[in-house]
């Protein structure tokens, strides 16, 4: 194969740092770099540059059954929550309401113990921190945090509880309640 030009050589060069080219051609401007000085340069300039990232891995079955779990909880929390209401069980709306008012409040209490490290037990601080090391050493990219599993419940309970607290407000003050 013929000695390729540097323009050449400076237009494949970006291809050939994130060796997306063939083998032949590979070849060439390896050949090509070892010769030319200026070429070489941008060659390494270039890969300081360009930083490759890894791919990422492919979850495993015990990783997309977790997240498949979190999925359908996000499905699942306003499901029951519109059945619950429509259907007019309320007394199961309260005892859901009040479940899910615990869930969020244990999701946001654990989000931020994990943060904010209580007390001077020097013990308990390196076991919340080796704990969630563990944690993001496990799940890697596909952690869900805390508080993103409570988004359901304090959405539902956003969207239903305030309305009725409003409601109950304007007909207590239309009452008179307020003076």
């Amino acid at each position: 194969m013929e000695k390729l030009p540097c323009t050449v050589v400076q237009d494949l060069l970006p291809l050939y740092v994130e060796n997306l080219v063939n083998e032949e051609t590979g070849f060439a401007i390896g050949e090509h770099l070892a010769d030319c000085k200026d070429c070489r340069e941008s060659y390494v300039r270039m890969q300081k540059q360009i930083r490759v990232e890894s791919p990422v891995p492919p979850a495993s079955k015990k990783m997309m059954w977790y997240l498949n779990g979190v999925r359908i909880w996000y499905l699942v929390c306003p499901l029951i929550a519109v059945v619950l209401l429509h259907f007019n069980f309320m007394q199961a709306w309260h005892w859901y309401a009040g479940v899910l008012t615990l869930f969020s409040i244990l999701c946001i209490s654990s989000y931020f113990s994990g943060l904010t490290h209580f007390g001077f037990d020097t013990e308990q601080i390196k076991y919340q921190e080796e704990a969630h090391r563990k944690a993001k050493e496990k799940w890697g990219i596909y952690r869900v945090s805390p508080m993103a599993l409570c988004l359901p419940a304090v959405a539902v309970l956003a969207a239903i509880c305030i309305p009725e607290t409003i409601i109950k407000l304007v007909q207590l003050w239309q009452s008179g309640f307020f003076g």
